[in-house]
């Protein structure tokens, strides 16, 4: 008996050890994936900023001709990056200081593109379709804003013209605050469409299709 007591502390210790060591390496796995997402995520933004500039210029070279202007340039790019950003969450939580940052790089990158599409709006006649989401990750109102997210999505889905931009209420940015203040919004989850409709009640697809053209 007093043989095998040494012999089982043994099997103790290195199942033990080797409990840590496969943590460790999950762990140190999923780290890795987060923060190449995390780079990949940088140099998205980074051709994003780039585009849009071009974008910017183009528009002003072409100001006289909307048949040249391309307005749905590079929305599925940005539409990625706010996926993207929706991945860093989960992977490092949604108040990390470093997906913070990212996500007012992506408003900013969303205000940018919004500007293009209603100064094409302005000066052409194919007008092109537009919703602000302002959603909050906060505990009372996340599960309201992950349902209006799928009913904006499925509308999206429908209408591949549709622009929808998604701007976290809640977020320390001036452009929110200016944005909020403009078009009064004075709590989450509530839809601007085409820059004139403020709709604070979405419970089914027609509360937003039915404000669309």
């Amino acid at each position: 008996m007093e043989n095998k007591r040494p012999m089982h502390k043994k099997r103790i210790i290195f199942s033990l050890i080797l409990a840590t060591v496969i943590f460790a390496s999950i762990f140190l796995i999923t780290y890795t994936f987060s923060y190449t997402k995390y780079s990949s995520i940088l140099m998205s933004q980074e051709k994003i900023k780039y585009n849009l500039l071009s974008l910017d210029l183009e528009r002003q070279l072409l100001s006289s001709s909307c048949e040249s202007f391309d307005p749905y340039h590079f929305s599925s790019e940005l539409q990625n990056s706010g996926s993207d950003i929706g991945i860093l969450e989960d992977r490092f939580g949604k108040q990390d200081k470093k997906v913070l940052e990212q996500k007012k790089i992506h408003t900013m990158l969303e205000v940018q593109h919004f500007l293009l599409i209603s100064e094409h709006n302005d000066l052409c006649e194919d007008k092109i379709q537009t919703i602000l989401f302002f959603y909050s990750n906060q505990e009372n109102f996340i599960n309201e804003a992950e349902k209006i997210g799928y009913l904006v999505g499925t509308a999206k889905n429908k209408d591949g013209s549709l622009m929808v931009y998604a701007f976290d209420y809640d977020l320390d940015s001036n452009l929110i605050k200016i944005l909020k203040n403009k078009y009064s919004i004075e709590k989450p989850n509530i839809l601007v469409i085409n820059q004139e409709t403020i709709v604070s009640e979405v419970k089914e697809i027609e509360d937003v299709e039915k404000y669309l053209d």
